[in-house]
């Protein structure tokens, strides 16, 4: 089946101030009803030291209009860090957003380069966001 209508861009190369790459986008529901969306990006294009992991909300709960996007803070020692997978677990419990729970954690997992790796890969890590204050730890 083929989707009818347009396009709605989360972060598009060649704008200003945009990033030259993007890719491996992961989306997860959140409990306001709302999607966040993770991907890896770079200036200067896959694999170089400076890829790190982007993070953006949308506006919206079909996710036809999204807000700025931000570097997810992850320590970078100079290696590429790849391949993000988000996990949404709820102050319930549970994996999906409950009708009434407004609390929880969202679980970024991700590869981080190392120079005994070669790329892409890495060791696994995560780092994780309360949900709704947005602290990382």
């Amino acid at each position: 089946k083929v989707i009818q209508g347009g396009t709605t861009w989360v972060s598009k190369v060649g704008d200003h101030g945009a990033l030259s790459y993007n890719h491996m986008a992961m989306v997860e529901l959140l409990p306001n009803n709302k999607l966040v969306a993770v991907w890896q990006a770079s200036n200067d294009g896959e694999g170089t030291p400076d890829q790190h992991l982007r993070i953006a909300y949308s506006k919206d709960a079909d996710g036809h209009e999204w807000g700025p996007h931000e570097a997810i803070p992850i320590p970078n020692d100079g290696h590429a860090i790849w391949s993000p997978v988000l996990q949404w677990i709820g102050e319930d419990g549970a994996s999906v957003p409950s009708k009434g729970v407004a609390k929880g954690t969202l679980w970024v997992f991700y590869a981080h380069s190392t120079s005994h790796c070669r790329a892409p890969g890495g060791d696994l890590k995560y780092v994780k966001m309360s949900w709704p204050e947005h602290i990382w730890s």
